[in-house]
């Protein structure tokens, strides 16, 4: 057996926050072919990072004009150009300030 010592306060210097409160979407949820990750508010650039429930990244996404674009779009496809398998993915956005974690089923 092992044992682990934690110490300090237990805050976490970053967060994952809640993503409905600061008025992120995912629609549709669960996709089929496409999907479109919605801001209700404009943001800085918005990195996304699309994570299948293995934990590999099969999509990265980012945005440098989200202070102009409310709305990023993911054809469903990995980084190698393929069409992701159907299942449980999670997606992260990250901003300069915040992460949000939202799941995502994709449905074929």
């Amino acid at each position: 057996n092992s044992t682990i010592a934690l110490t300090g306060e237990g805050v976490p210097t970053v967060g994952v926050e809640d993503a409905v409160a600061a008025g992120i979407s995912v629609s549709p949820n669960p996709m089929r072919d496409n999907v479109e990750i919605r801001f209700g508010k404009p943001m800085a650039t918005v990195n996304i990072d699309v994570i299948s429930n293995n934990g590999q990244i099969v999509a990265q996404l980012t945005n440098q004009e989200s202070s102009t674009s409310s709305v990023v779009r993911w054809n469903g496809q990995g980084a190698n150009g393929a069409v992701v398998a159907s299942g449980a993915y999670t997606i992260v956005v990250r901003t300069s300030n915040a992460t949000y974690s939202i799941p995502l089923s994709i449905v074929r």
